[in-house]
């Protein structure tokens, strides 16, 4: 059982304490193609209790009535006090995140309290792709601020 806890719950923090990647609520139950309510209630407890404030669900609108038919996913996080930005992203496709699904990513991440949880399907290639993103713009943005005077 243990195992299995540890495969449900798939939590990482890319940079502590601002940005952290997962895969979505009850990829790992027993039926994960049709997620109960008590499933999304207790992966929203693993993500409050990891101190996340903000979600960027990268699910596509039809991957999220096809999982969830017996909630409203987002409505839920946001019930639960989570700010949420859904970046609709169709999965199984090269690259992952388009262009303008990655400013979407980026515009998302800015405005949303740190910090943000990040998280598709499995947690794996959008996310991916997104977590890298931000984690780029983070760094680039740090070397600007230490960045010698110019003149």
């Amino acid at each position: 059982l243990q195992e299995l806890d540890i495969l449900e719950f798939q939590m990482h923090w890319v940079i502590d304490g601002v940005l952290a990647r997962t895969n979505r609520p009850g990829r790992y139950s027993s039926d994960p193609s049709e997620v109960p309510k008590a499933e999304v209630t207790r992966w929203l407890d693993d993500v409050i209790d990891h101190g996340a404030k903000s979600v960027i669900c990268l699910l596509h609108c039809e991957e999220i009535g096809q999982y969830y038919p017996d909630c409203d996913l987002l409505e839920e996080y946001k019930q639960r006090g989570l700010n949420v930005r859904n970046v609709q992203v169709v999965d199984h496709k090269s690259p992952p995140l388009t262009a303008t699904e990655r400013d979407e990513v980026w515009a998302a991440f800015e405005e949303l309290p740190k910090p943000v949880v990040v998280h598709c399907s499995a947690g794996v290639s959008r996310t991916g792709v997104a977590v890298e993103l931000i984690a780029d713009h983070i760094s680039q943005e740090d070397a600007g601020e230490h960045a010698a005077p110019c003149c």
